[in-house]
């Protein structure tokens, strides 16, 4: 028995096993999900379309029609089709309408016209680099039927979500010592309903994910070695990573204030180094050009956000303060459901008990969070810890700027007159961040002899959790 526990307790195991979870939940996800009925799945799918078939981003046509929220009347006929087809909610029930719509979607994948879209969708206006990515998957199977091609294109969503998964193991294992504890937190982020759904379908939200997750394990591994100098490893993947999600989704970018923090902290205790002196100097150089050339451009701060403050309508508020004072429980409900459980075009969810479940897990957190604090303040100095408290705190500060940072953004859309544009998926790019929180709050209310129970306990609960949501899911769309 003893080598059984050796094998099970190593990183390399827990790394395999949460590998196989993920593909294996994610493959299962990708099947129950029907095709288009994920929130902007159309939408971004018909962006996919367009660079596969055009070879290029799609454009604006001049044309003044509004864009469809749903599926332009200009999409493609396979993808019109398919739209029009499954609108009906008896549609997966009965095997008979699968069967011939599929025939026809076979007969229109082999014509260029059937494939053929403008682009003129609302996804238009995001940047590319999800969408170049996913013309490999679509052209692997051009003259399939669209239901393949959106299933492959799924498959890169999936690999951004296992990206997530790893990206939370290996930071969780920098900031705990507790390897139960490490695995629960990645599998948190595995089995969490609403990043299972978008990690699932065709969405640059999975781009987000896992781009933000890798570039949080970047931050985690400088936060760990300061004072010392990180290594360049993880200097050059902080970089990389945050070009990347550049050009993924601005939703995203409430990640990247780490980076700067990061930054700032490197220069000022490395500052008589004069690689730093060097790199820090070319850094502001940069950032100096690229700020003129923005001004030339027009493209301010200011002219990056909707909304004018001096105008806020009737459902602004001219300060970001009046705006979180604002926020009543139907709002804050409707966050929550919608970052847990809220699925398809939100039109369904996980039954309404399981709120105040979530919330008293939220209040155990924050218990938990004050007794770690305790736990690190009064431990004498010759002890050590389970856990790094500033790579933990890190973190923390990590889930509350993203999260403030996406109130903003719904904030300044509500300057414009629309209300609940911001959705609680919007969150998701935090989620390592906060797994990893809570794990170390619940840990620090447990005996360290009966963490490895806490942890499975945890795990179970997520388990449930995300069993519940395939649940929902096969109930909405496939039981008569």
């Amino acid at each position: 028995m003893h080598w059984l526990r050796t094998v099970v307790t190593r990183p390399s195991t827990h790394l395999v096993a949460l590998i196989v979870l993920t593909l294996l939940k994610s493959a299962v996800w990708i099947a129950m999900l029907p095709p288009f009925l994920v929130a902007d799945e159309p939408s971004h799918f018909d962006n996919v379309q367009y660079r596969a078939e055009h070879h290029r981003a799609p454009q604006l046509d001049g044309s003044a029609r509004p864009m469809s929220k749903t599926l332009s009347d200009t999409a493609s006929p396979e993808a019109r089709k398919l739209w029009v087809s499954t609108l009906p909610k008896d549609f997966y029930r009965r095997l008979d309408m699968a069967d011939s719509l599929d025939e026809r979607l076979v007969a229109l994948a082999q014509t260029d016209q059937g494939r053929d879209t403008n682009g003129q969708t609302t996804s238009m206006g995001y940047p590319g680099a999800y969408y170049r990515l996913s013309v490999v998957f679509y052209d692997a199977f051009r003259k399939r039927s669209v239901v393949t091609r959106i299933m492959a294109v799924r498959c890169l969503s999936l690999l951004f979500g296992l990206c997530a998964v790893i990206a939370t193991y290996l930071a969780a294992r920098m900031v705990v010592d507790d390897l139960s504890l490490a695995f629960v937190a990645a599998a948190l982020v595995a089995l969490q309903p609403m990043e299972s759904q978008m990690c699932s379908a065709v969405n640059n939200d999975a781009g987000v994910i896992g781009i933000s997750a890798l570039l949080y394990l970047f931050q985690v591994r400088a936060a760990v070695a300061l004072p010392a100098m990180p290594p360049l490893w993880s200097l050059v993947g902080m970089a990389l990573t945050s070009i990347l999600l550049v050009y993924t989704k601005p939703t995203g970018y409430g990640i990247l204030p780490g980076v700067a923090f990061l930054a700032i902290a490197i220069i000022v205790i490395h500052r008589r180094d004069r690689r730093v002196q060097l790199v820090a100097g070319a850094g502001l150089l940069l950032a100096a050009v690229l700020g003129g050339y923005l001004s030339y451009k027009g493209l301010l701060p200011t002219s990056l956000v909707p909304g004018d403050t001096d105008n806020p309508g009737q459902h602004g508020f001219s300060t970001f303060p009046e705006f979180l004072r604002s926020l009543d429980t139907t709002y804050r409900d409707y966050l929550l459901r919608s970052a847990w459980g809220q699925f398809g075009w939100l039109d369904y969810s996980l039954d309404s008990q399981w709120l105040p479940a979530l919330r008293s897990a939220y209040t155990v957190i924050e218990i938990g969070t004050v007794v770690a604090l305790v736990i690190h303040a009064t431990r004498r100095d010759d002890e050590r810890l389970w856990f790094r408290a500033f790579p933990w705190a890190f973190g923390i500060a990590t889930t509350f700027v993203g999260v403030t940072f996406i109130l903003y953004a719904e904030h300044r859309f509500r300057l414009t007159g629309l209300i609940g544009v911001i959705q609680g998926r919007n969150f998701l790019f935090v989620l390592p961040a906060f797994a990893i929180w809570a794990v170390v709050a619940i840990g620090a209310l447990i005996p360290a002899r009966l963490r490895g129970m806490s942890a499975a306990m945890i795990f179970t609960g997520a388990l449930w959790l995300n069993y519940s949501g395939l649940l929902t899911i096969f109930r909405q769309h496939y039981v008569r």
